[in-house]
């Protein structure tokens, strides 16, 4: 009763269940990878948006701030944000947000 046994696993066996197995592992492995990919969300966000939302939060600022500014400080920044020529909030920034049913990763996103 108390011998040692040794486990010999058939070759056929290996052949045709083991490496099988072991493949199809593999295969959900780089499956998921790929499924993963493709659920991840890519909020490239436009530069020119991003830019005109900084700007805004840059003006709240100085109105927040504006009573530590000297007037001159004051009114510089004030005319380089708002001048009806050359102001920096005149500029002209394409549409607002985006339709998120116009394609299906924003569809998607309402999903999540």
């Amino acid at each position: 009763m108390g011998g040692t046994f040794d486990l010999v696993l058939d070759p056929s066996i290996r052949n045709w269940v083991l490496l099988p197995i072991v493949f199809i592992m593999v295969l959900v492995g780089i499956g998921r990878s790929m499924v993963q990919q493709l659920m991840a969300s890519d909020n490239t966000s436009d530069i020119d948006i991003v830019k005109h939302r900084q700007l805004l939060m840059r003006s709240q600022r100085l109105r927040a701030s504006a009573g530590f500014l000297t007037p001159r400080s004051f009114l510089m920044r004030k005319e380089y944000l708002g001048l009806k020529k050359t102001g920096k909030l005149r500029a002209k920034v394409k549409g607002g947000a985006p339709n998120p049913m116009e394609n299906s990763a924003g569809m998607m996103e309402m999903m999540k």
